[in-house]
C-alpha cells in the first residue's frame, strides 16, 4: 500500500509518496489552504498514487524563543494558518476513511539523527527534543538533506522535500511496527443523552 507524508507551510506542502519497503517519489506543489481543498490537488495527489492514508509533520507550538515581537506574531500566525491546513486534511481523510497520522517534529528528526549518526555521539540520554538543542536549525536542515538524499539516491536541494522524505522514512517504521493497526481498531462511541431538565439547568 502507498502512502503520503507531508510537510505543511502557508504557501506550499512538499510531500513524498512512499510504501512500507522504499520512498517512490517526492515533490513540492504550490498552494494556500483553498487550492489544496477546493481545487482538489490533494484529491488528485491521492488518485494518481493510490494512496491509502496521510502521515502530516505537526507543530511544534504557538510560542516561538524569538523575543522580536513582530517576529513572533508572525510566526504565531504561521502556525495557525498551518494547523488549519492540517485540519483540513485530517478532514479529508475522515471523509474517505483514510488513515491519518499527524507526526511531532522531535519524533522523527530525533529518530533520523540517531539512525543517521552525523550529529549526536550519545543518544542513550537523549529524551525528547533535546538531541534537537545540541543543534541550529540550520545544522538540523543540513542532515535533513542528508539523510533524505541518501534514501532517495540523488542529491535533494529543497529543506521542505527533504523534510517531507525523512517524515516518510519515520512513517514507514511505524507502519513496520504495527502503527497502521492500532490506528484502525474501532473507537467507542459514547452516546450522551441530555434531559430536558439538564438542559435548563445549563443554560440557566
Amino acid at each position: 500500500m502507498n502512502y503520503l507524508s507531508i510537510d505543511p507551510s502557508t504557501r506550499a506542502i512538499a510531500y513524498a509518496v512512499f510504501n512500507e519497503n522504499e520512498v517512490l517519489t517526492v515533490g513540492k506543489i504550490k498552494t494556500n489552504l483553498y487550492g489544496l481543498v477546493k481545487g482538489k490537488i490533494l484529491e488528485n495527489l491521492v488518485k494518481e498514487h493510490d494512496i491509502n492514508g496521510i502521515f502530516v509533520e505537526t507543530q511544534y507550538g504557538f510560542h516561538s524563543p524569538s523575543q522580536n515581537e513582530d517576529e513572533n506574531k508572525s510566526n504565531q500566525d504561521g502556525n495557525i494558518r498551518i494547523a488549519e491546513i492540517t485540519g483540513a486534511i485530517y478532514q479529508f481523510c475522515a471523509d474517505r476513511d483514510m488513515v491519518f497520522s499527524g507526526i511531532k517534529p522531535y519524533k522523527w528528526q530525533t529518530t533520523i539523527l540517531k539512525r543517521f549518526s552525523l550529529a549526536c555521539n550519545n543518544y542513550r540520554d537523549l529524551r525528547n527534543n533535546e538531541c534537537n538543542n545540541l543543534l541550529s536549525r540550520k545544522e538540523t536542515k543540513r542532515i535533513s538533506t542528508d539523510f533524505a538524499s541518501s534514501v532517495i539516491g540523488k542529491h535533494i536541494l529543497d529543506n521542505d522535500m527533504a523534510d517531507a522524505v525523512c517524515i516518510a522514512v519515520y512513517s514507514q517504521f511505524l507502519i513496520n511496527k504495527g502503527f497502521i493497526k492500532k490506528l484502525k481498531q474501532p473507537r467507542i462511541k459514547h452516546e450522551v443523552v441530555f434531559s430536558k431538565t439538564t438542559l435548563r439547568r445549563s443554560v440557566a
